[in-house]
């Protein structure tokens, strides 16, 4: 069932940006959620798995991007995951592949303050989509660290949907596990972008005679072009560039 996310780009371009880079890459086409913690998050975005179902590898790793921390982790809402030395305190700017959904508000209000470890919520659940997310919780988990590897990957709570085999899993000598198939796997079989709006900041970047006219935009609103007469006759010419969520003019 497709999950829809509403992704918040003018509060979080670059985590955004990076996202997109992993979708447009196909990179997160067959990744798996591999950690899954009730009454907490569910985790991805770290490892995929082969068409046949049988051995799991890393997802590339792109660069690290800077946080961008505002918005609380209340429930239904997704946001990167981090790493660094101490677990307790990870590094704000180590955010690459993996993303995790809350899965219970992991504020202050809970059992759980991920706002405290500012931890960057990029976007939240569709209603449309909440349902669908409270089912995958409810998927039963087994601890397959001793049977697959995948580096940076935490598989001790490795979602298992309709699993049967051996508790722990054992390996199949494939990196995989023994038993499961495809099916068994909570696989993401690709992400589609339903709508890209893009969001342009504008700058006057030059006026050839500043002291005739004076070109601002307006603080509140970024689109509108305000001209204010300096009391001298003459005239002069405007360049207005426009920026995107990526940098690019």
């Amino acid at each position: 069932e497709p999950i829809k996310i509403n992704l918040t780009d003018k509060a979080t371009p670059a985590t955004v940006a990076n996202f997109f880079d992993y979708i447009k890459a196909h990179q997160y086409d067959n990744a798996l959620f591999t950690r899954l913690v009730s009454g907490f998050v569910l985790q991805g975005g770290g490892a995929a798995i082969n068409a046949g179902g049988t051995s799991l590898s890393a997802v590339p790793v792109g660069p690290t991007i800077p946080s961008e921390f505002g918005a609380s982790n209340v429930q239904y809402t997704i946001a990167m995951a981090l790493s660094g030395a101490n677990p307790s305190a990870p590094d704000v700017n180590s955010g690459t592949n993996q993303f995790f959904i809350n899965l219970v508000n992991n504020n202050a209000s809970g059992a759980n303050n991920l706002d405290a470890k500012q931890f960057t919520v990029f976007g939240t659940i569709d209603p449309s989509s909440k349902a669908a997310i409270t089912a995958l919780a409810a998927t039963q988990t087994k601890d397959a660290s001793t049977a697959v590897t995948v580096a940076s990957v935490d598989l001790t709570a490795l979602p298992l949907p309709g699993y049967t085999g051996a508790t722990p899993p054992v390996t199949n000598g494939a990196n995989g596990i023994l038993n499961a198939d495809i099916t068994n796997y909570m696989t993401i079989n690709n992400v589609t972008i339903n709508k890209q709006d893009e969001f342009l900041t504008y700058t006057v970047s030059s006026d050839t005679s500043p002291t005739v006219v004076k070109a601002t935009f307006a603080a509140n609103h970024g689109e509108q072009l305000v001209f204010t007469p300096q009391g001298i006759a003459g005239t002069t010419t405007y360049t207005v560039t426009a920026t995107d969520r990526f940098g690019l003019s």
